[in-house]
């Protein structure tokens, strides 16, 4: 089986960061008072009338900096999630001229409402940096491995943002991305690879969601 290893996630994450690729803010909901690092990272999330299970196993850095992680042998809640061989890690930095945050979610053999959503792998990056110049965030090196949709495949880098529809169930947003941050002084990112939102077949209304793979990192750094 193929996979996606925890420490290969990170080091991507972290060249990415190194080379500053610049990414438009969409918003400016991050705000910062002082030189800080954000991060965090879980593999599963569920709030639905089947079961729930609180983000999974989450690993949270400290403003200040650091390094946290966290794994898990697997997850599940029967009917709607299971995977396997999770680890979640988020590191930042805050140095003299600069700050960077990267966070990374992996698992393996993801299965999602008895088989609609699989995947042999899955893994979220997140990486953000600023220099009290420019501020920038981005997901490069997220991907799927053998990804299906409805027994269809998807490919294992689908373009952010990618939305699905799941015919009775809702829908399913592939490789989710939302920025924050003004560009300059913040800049911050959350990357969900698989969002499910499911909906009243009848009224619309949503009535739970499911997201795997979870990646935010924000960094902060004022001159």
């Amino acid at each position: 089986m193929t996979s996606i290893s925890v420490k290969a996630a990170s080091v991507a994450a972290g060249v990415v960061v190194l080379a500053f690729l610049v990414l438009p803010s969409r918003d400016t909901t991050l705000a910062q008072s002082s030189n800080s690092v954000g991060g965090q990272a879980y593999g599963a999330f569920v709030q639905t009338s089947l079961g729930s299970l609180a983000e999974s196993p989450v690993a949270t850095l400290d403003p200040t900096a650091g390094i946290a992680d966290a794994s898990a042998a697997s997850i599940g809640v029967p009917g709607v999630v299971a995977a396997t061989s999770l680890g979640s890690i988020t590191t930042g930095v805050v140095g003299e001229n600069a700050a960077s945050a990267q966070s990374s979610s992996t698992l393996q053999t993801v299965n999602i409402l008895d088989g609609l959503i699989t995947a042999d792998a899955v893994a979220g990056l997140a990486s953000s940096a600023s220099n009290g110049v420019a501020a920038t965030s981005n997901g490069a090196g997220s991907q799927f491995v053998n990804l299906l949709v409805n027994g269809i495949a998807v490919g294992d880098s689908p373009e952010p943002n990618r939305q699905i529809a799941l015919p009775g169930v809702g829908t399913v947003t592939l490789n989710e991305q939302t920025l924050r941050g003004d560009g300059q002084t913040a800049s911050g990112l959350t990357v969900n690879m698989i969002h499910v939102t499911l909906t009243n077949a009848l009224t619309g209304a949503k009535t739970g969601e499911i997201i795997v793979g979870s990646a935010r990192s924000d960094a902060a750094f004022i001159r």
